[in-house]
């Protein structure tokens, strides 16, 4: 299959390096140095002490035309309506494939001509150690939702045999994906940008986990959820699956980048905002996060 992927980060780079051993992947960069370097070296995947070197094209995202049979879109959410205007000239896609956090961008997919258009729900670790080498630093698995059309003939782009640590998952209720997705981003990244931990230390400092399950208990309060122990145990197998890893928002906080709170923790506040509630934990750790993104 033809693939294309939008996004030169660490989601990005990690989901082309895979992907790039049983399809044709072209990769979408923000700068030529980037594609320019990527298509010398191509991509330097490091996972369990070991590592390998995947060849990729890439390119930067112009008006082209070019077709593929899937997109991938891996960027930052609030990148995603620039992104989605420069693809109409860029690429030709049946389907299109988002692996955003957060819940924001769902409000523009409605408006999108695409046949498929499906959720990526990422739970691996990845970290990106320069512009064509990315750490897979935490084992998942991809959860992935249909919101228009159906995902049949994607599949198997996930190829499980030729992929063993590159899984994925059917889930039949978007809703309730999304949902689950947005409270296990919600719990981790902004407490791990707040205290600046690896994600396992909010497992192992007790007064971290403490804080964790505590805003868990006020984001459940708003955000509907089927099984609070099935959804708290996960919170905790990702803390685990991705121990050593350092946060997408922490990352972003340490290089001086905007954060994705906003589709994140803003929007349970929104939620919570709409029903007549006050959560003062969530509260108090979006203005945090907030005040770090405006120090920087």
């Amino acid at each position: 299959m033809d693939i294309g992927i939008i996004g030169g980060g660490s989601i990005g780079l990690l989901y082309s390096s895979y992907l790039a051993e049983t399809n044709n992947v072209t990769i979408y960069t923000r700068t030529d140095r980037q594609a320019d370097g990527l298509n010398k070296n191509g991509i330097t995947l490091i996972s369990n002490d070991s590592s390998k070197v995947v060849k990729v094209k890439a390119c930067v995202l112009e008006p082209k035309g070019t077709q593929h049979d899937l997109l991938i879109v891996a960027v930052k959410q609030y990148h995603l309506t620039d992104v989605l205007e420069k693809v109409k000239d860029a690429v030709c896609s049946p389907s299109i494939l988002f692996l955003q956090n957060g819940m924001s961008h769902l409000n523009l997919l409605p408006s999108l001509s695409y046949k498929n258009v499906l959720i990526g729900i990422v739970e691996h670790g990845a970290m990106r150690m320069s512009e064509s080498q990315v750490v897979h630093t935490g084992i998942g698995t991809t959860k992935i939702s249909t919101f228009v059309g159906n995902g049949d003939d994607i599949y198997s782009i996930f190829d499980t045999a030729a992929l063993p640590a590159f899984t994925y998952t059917i889930e039949k209720n978007l809703q309730d994906s999304m949902n689950e997705k947005l409270i296990i981003n919600s719990c981790i990244n902004p407490l791990s940008s707040l205290y600046r931990v690896e994600n396992g230390e909010l497992l192992s400092n007790e007064f971290f986990f403490c804080s964790m399950k505590m805003l868990f208990k006020e984001i459940i309060s708003v955000i509907p959820i089927i099984d609070e122990t099935r959804l708290w145990n996960q919170v905790i197998n990702v803390c685990t699956n991705t121990a050593n890893n350092r946060s997408s928002m922490l990352r972003d906080i340490e290089e001086g980048r905007p954060t994705e709170i906003n589709s994140i923790l803003g929007y349970i506040l929104d939620q919570a905002n709409s029903k007549g509630q006050t959560l003062n934990i969530c509260s108090f750790v979006y203005e945090a996060i907030k005040g770090m993104e405006k120090r920087r």
